[in-house]
Order: structure tokens, then C-alpha cells, then sequence
């Protein structure tokens, strides 16, 4: 729900978007969460970029394709339309597997971000890896700040909603 609002927020709608999800798409619950939610709305188109072995789970993909909702498998940067929404990266959960820590492959920094357009909105969950550069930081486009800072607003709605407490 934090990620819906914060995209709301600042695209005023959430119908007739393009979403990208980069990154660990198996494991990522806010992943899940987004796409899942994703397919509430109409004509949504989303686009992922993983490792192969980071894929989003079929169930996912399934769900999107009952509510009509275009998923794009996507293999680099170059797939994912320049004028999209929003790009929703997050960290690959390397404390789940044992050995070597692999390095991130698809890392946002300021030259990829300026693919996009100057209306794209960039959001991660956090805490990061390198996924996304500190370059990026100061770039308009970047909200995952301003996400997490949602999240004491989102939380205390659902407080409210879930005592039953009507603020008037």
C-alpha cells in the first residue's frame, strides 16, 4: 500500500501506468506485494529485469495475465520503455544463500537513470546494496526517501482503519 500511495502521490493516478521491477524478483515480498496490487487497476503494463535465476515466479506472472495486465520479461535496461512510470528496484537478498556474495547486475547510477524520463519516478523499499547508486541520491526522480517517509503516514491510516477510529 506504501508503494501504491507514494506512485499516486506523484503521478496522480494508477490506472495507464508502466512499472518496472528490477532486480530480486523471486524472493522480493514487496515485489510480490506491488504486482499483486498492481493488477487491481486498469490497462497496467509491467516490465522485469532480473537475473535469470531472480525471476518472478510464475504465480505472479500468472495473476497479471488473468487481470490483463502485460508482463515483459525483460534481459536489460535497453528493454524497458524510456518513458515508463516508475522503476521499483530492490536488493538481492544475499544473506538467504551461503558462499561468495555475487555482484549486483543491474545497477541504477545517474547515466542509467538518464535513460528514463524526466518523469520517472525511481522507488526502492530499503535498505540498499549497490542497486542504486548514491549518485542518484539528489536526483529528483528518486523517491525512495520520500517512500519510506510515507510509510509513517500509510501505517497510522491503517492503524485508524483497523481500530475503527474515525478522525474527523
Amino acid at each position: 500500500m506504501l508503494d501504491l500511495y507514494t506512485i499516486r502521490q506523484k503521478k496522480g493516478k494508477l490506472d495507464n501506468i508502466k512499472v518496472g521491477v528490477l532486480g530480486d524478483l523471486l524472493y522480493g515480498r514487496t515485489i510480490h506485494s506491488l504486482v499483486k496490487l498492481l493488477s487491481l487497476y486498469d490497462n497496467v503494463s509491467v516490465y522485469g529485469l532480473s537475473k535469470k535465476e531472480f525471476a518472478l515466479p510464475k504465480e505472479y506472472i500468472d495473476e497479471m495475465k488473468s487481470k490483463n495486465v502485460k508482463y515483459t520479461v525483460c534481459s536489460s535496461f535497453d528493454d524497458i520503455p524510456a518513458d515508463i512510470d516508475v522503476l521499483y528496484h530492490t536488493r538481492t537478498q544475499y544473506e538467504r544463500f551461503e558462499g561468495e556474495r555475487g555482484r549486483e547486475e543491474f545497477i541504477i547510477d545517474k547515466t542509467i537513470l538518464d535513460k528514463f524520463s524526466k518523469d520517472t519516478i525511481l522507488l526502492h523499499p530499503l535498505p540498499r546494496n549497490e542497486e542504486i547508486a548514491p549518485d542518484v541520491d539528489d536526483d529528483p526522480r528518486a523517491l525512495f526517501f520520500k517512500q519510506a517517509h510515507n510509510g509513517v503516514q500509510i501505517r497510522m491510516a491503517l492503524l485508524l482503519q483497523a481500530l475503527n477510529i474515525n478522525e474527523g
